[in-house]
């Protein structure tokens, strides 16, 4: 399987990248070259060939780029876009700017996944909070290990069905 991943050098990205080693892949992030979402249409255009696309990284350019992909993989079987959302998408999103973003993208995707006449599997993944990024020294929230999010990922992948939306809630580590 080939599988594009953006972000693919921190946090989830790059456990995503680990755990998906064993298949054909291609990253996009700042380290190589790809301004993010800046260049959304050159991912778009160099993932065309893939099997699998995981939009993970510049969360203010997400949906953009999941608009393209799904436009170029609405009809095509065997495609599957994977999206790393977050939990926040599911709080009010007049709270800030990120759950606004985050609610937005989730709310396009269920009615992406509503349409009857795709064939491209499309998946959400929202973990809560993940030890990494903004949140790497926070220590009054539950945290999930990137590798545990990219575990997810790669059972998504694997299923031959759709998983539409899978939420990741850590109560107590």
């Amino acid at each position: 399987m080939k599988i594009s991943i953006t972000g693919h050098t921190q946090g989830i990205g790059k456990a995503c990248w680990d755990q998906l080693g064993a298949h054909s892949l291609q990253g996009f992030s700042r380290s190589n070259g790809f301004e993010l979402p800046a260049q959304n249409h050159s991912v778009a255009r160099a993932s065309r060939g893939c099997d699998a696309i995981i939009i993970n990284a510049a969360p203010h350019g997400q949906l953009e780029l999941f608009k393209l992909m799904y436009a170029q993989w609405q009809h095509q079987q065997g495609k599957h876009i994977i999206v790393i959302g977050s939990r926040a998408s599911y709080m009010n999103p007049g709270l800030n700017d990120y759950y606004r973003i985050k609610n937005q993208l989730r709310e396009h995707i269920i009615n992406c996944q509503m349409t009857t006449n795709r064939a491209c599997k499309i998946t959400q993944i929202h973990p809560g909070f993940v030890d990494c990024g903004v949140v790497k020294d926070r220590t009054d929230v539950v945290k999930a290990d990137p590798q545990e999010v990219a575990e997810a990922v790669k059972w998504c992948l694997s299923r031959p069905y759709e998983v539409g939306e899978l939420s990741m809630w850590y109560l107590d580590k």
